[in-house]
């Protein structure tokens, strides 16, 4: 092969990292999504990228709770690639891929564009998340977690808490990946009335 530069990786919709089109459905990017773990595999317990991605939906307020289930979407492509790597490759390919999937997701699921305010608020929503994933299910103690993430008391978070049908814990306990399929799913369908 002499074109380097060529990515190829096979999709059920014959998705490639070159070409986003044609974009999974939600039930095709609820099963991918469902499969990927998050935190590299080294949780107590599995939490997939669509269990994730569920949480942080009931997290933001509901005019942007679409957005918070779909947020993590590009990962059907690229996986979960945890924050530390990201950091580390500071790759702008990454980010590329990231843009192109994410403005092809916005026009297929029929999602606005998020003005910076919308933004930082599902920034915050996916970060506390995480906090609490780490938390629940990856055992990190609460004085490291606060020494990285900050200190959860900020008003902002205690809002988004707020906004939460059941205690975290509930939302964040061990799920299959057909339970966590079947979950974004059910969210899409709440906040979009398809059926």
């Amino acid at each position: 092969m002499t074109n380097t530069d060529f990515i190829w990786m096979r999709h059920a919709k014959h998705l490639t990292l070159e070409s986003t089109t044609p974009l999974p459905s939600i039930s095709e990017l609820a099963h991918s999504l469902s499969q990927i773990n998050r935190w590299t595999g080294w949780a107590d317990y599995p939490i997939s990228v669509a269990q994730h991605s569920v949480f942080v939906s009931l997290l933001v307020r509901p005019e942007l709770a679409l957005h918070g289930l779909l947020h993590d979407a590009h990962e059907c492509l690229t996986g979960d690639i945890n924050t530390p790597v990201k950091r580390w490759l500071k790759s702008r390919r990454l980010e590329q891929l990231e843009t192109l999937f994410d403005t092809a997701r916005i026009a297929a699921f029929g999602v606005r564009a998020l003005d910076e305010g919308e933004q930082a608020e599902l920034k915050l929503a996916d970060l506390f998340a995480a906090y609490e994933e780490a938390r629940i299910a990856v055992s990190v103690p609460v004085e490291e977690l606060n020494e990285h993430f900050g200190d959860p008391a900020h008003p902002p978070v205690q809002a988004m808490l707020a906004r939460l049908p059941a205690p975290a814990s509930v939302l964040l306990t061990e799920l299959s990946w057909r339970e966590a399929r079947e979950a974004f799913v059910r969210r899409h369908e709440a906040l979009t009335g398809a059926a």
